[in-house]
């Protein structure tokens, strides 16, 4: 797999993680360029994302993918907004990576 493919799907999950980062951002200021900005975040993350769709199954894909995001949401949501998790959530969200590490530890073909 191309080294490119890979920076793809990470520019990719980083906008969403942006646009989620504008979305909460627009929830508590209700600014409407914070929503514009968020709304780009999401459409460029979508635009980086299908072509990588041609070099990858959709399941491994979507699943790094999702690695990123969630590693990423657990950081906005932790140290920008100070949200908390309980303990158990916050075993819930390592069990999770730790499940998507493992559902794409062989790759791509």
């Amino acid at each position: 797999m191309s080294w490119i493919v890979y920076l793809l799907l990470f520019v990719s999950g980083i906008f969403v993680v942006l646009g989620d980062y504008f979305a909460k951002l627009w929830s508590v200021k209700q600014n409407l360029w914070i929503f514009i900005f968020s709304m780009i975040a999401y459409t460029l993350s979508s635009l980086l994302f299908i072509p990588v769709l041609l070099r990858g199954d959709l399941i491994i894909t979507a699943l790094i993918w999702s690695l990123v995001n969630i590693i990423g949401f657990t950081f906005v949501g932790l140290y920008i907004f100070k949200e908390e998790l309980s303990v158990m959530q916050m075993i819930g969200v390592a069990l999770g990576i730790i499940a998507m590490i493992l559902l794409t530890w062989t790759g791509w073909k």
